[in-house]
Order: C-alpha cells, then structure tokens, then sequence
C-alpha cells in the first residue's frame, strides 16, 4: 500500500476531519491489516515542483511485515490535494510498483 498526501490538502486534510482518517492514520491502519510491526523515516524525495527546495517528499517505511506486503506514506510537505508533480514522479511511482507488484 502507498499512501501519498499533501500537508496542505484543503479537500481531504492531511490530518484527517471528523470520522475521517487523516494519512498519518490511514498508514497505520494499513500497516496492522497487513501486520506488519512498526515503522520508520526514510529517504526524502523530491517530486512535488510547486513547493520550493528540494527533497520536500518525506518517505516513511513499515517495517516488520510479513514477506510480500509494504505500507510506505510519501508526505508531500506544503502540497495540497493536486500536487504538481515534477518529472521525477513517474520513473519514481514506477520503481515503486514494480518492486512491491506480485
């Protein structure tokens, strides 16, 4: 599972609202429905090209799961709902899903 979210998303808050999971949440409901035991900060991407500065993409990893199931949660920090992402995003999401597909 991968989980992408802006920190400034207005239409679906980072945080969540009301009976809605925010993506913090979402990613460790993810990660006790595929058991896996905790998690840990990542590497820092840069995709988002609206927001100024480099590596503004914040990867947290599940670790602990069982063999052939991930959860990671991409942080885009200052990006809202549509990010306007950089070329980098394709090659990126690509590696990603090729290397966690079954």
């Amino acid at each position: 599972m991968l989980v992408m979210h802006g920190t400034a998303d207005a239409a679906v808050p980072y945080d969540g609202m009301g009976s809605m999971a925010g993506a913090v949440e979402a990613a460790s409901r993810w990660r006790g429905y595929d058991g896996c035991t905790g998690s840990t900060p990542g590497t820092a991407l840069e995709l988002e090209k609206s927001v100024p500065g480099d590596d503004e993409t914040l990867v947290e990893t599940a670790t602990g799961c069982p063999t052939g199931l991930s959860v990671e949660l991409w942080t885009h920090q200052g990006a809202g709902h549509l990010p306007s992402y950089n070329p980098t995003l394709g090659p990126t999401l690509f590696t990603w899903l090729t290397d966690h597909g079954r």
